[in-house]
């Protein structure tokens, strides 16, 4: 046991870390909740931060996307080969699923010549399955998705058809 609970020792140092992370619109569980040693040791960690282990690994301990060591069909542990807090925020944030911006932008950061260009995307473009603003995760599944360009649908024509019923009959 600590002298003190585990947030406000960690604090006595890393004001700014635990306070942004106990009043994230979006906690990150840990983090927020004041378990501060599920992700840091501190005594000694790997890199900076005084992780326990690499990002990766340490993140997927409890996001495992559903297949990233089941060695399941179209699963992706990471986007290629990035880290998570590439596009997460590791202790929370202002976004759902602790994005480090909005998702068509972070996106559009790598990805220039598809932002925007391949389908209208933001508040002029609802998904008509979720009534949301299109974005790139309306049709990328990023971590889960079977089809190229991490489609949801390997059939690209029926992944089009999951909005676009008009489709349906018509010859491409």
């Amino acid at each position: 046991a600590t002298i003190k609970p585990m947030d406000q020792l960690c604090g006595e140092c890393h004001q700014d870390s635990v306070e942004a992370a106990r009043t994230a619109p979006f906690p990150h569980v840990a983090a927020g909740g004041g378990h501060c040693v599920s992700c840091h040791n501190p005594h000694t960690g790997e890199g900076s931060g005084l992780l326990r282990q690499e990002p990766g690994i340490l993140c997927r301990q409890c996001h495992d996307p559903g297949g990233a060591s089941s060695g399941q069909d179209g699963r992706h542990a990471t986007h290629s080969g990035f880290e998570c807090t590439t596009c997460h925020q590791p202790h929370g944030g202002e976004r759902p699923m602790l994005f480090v911006d909005d998702s068509v932008q972070l996106c559009g950061t790598c990805h220039t010549h598809e932002h925007g260009v391949r389908h209208p995307l933001g508040e002029a473009s609802r998904d008509p399955r979720t009534g949301s603003p299109m974005s790139c995760l309306s049709c990328h599944g990023i971590h889960r998705a079977d089809g190229e360009m991490y489609l949801f649908e390997s059939d690209q024509r029926m992944h089009c058809i999951g909005c676009h019923k008009d489709l349906v009959g018509r010859e491409t």
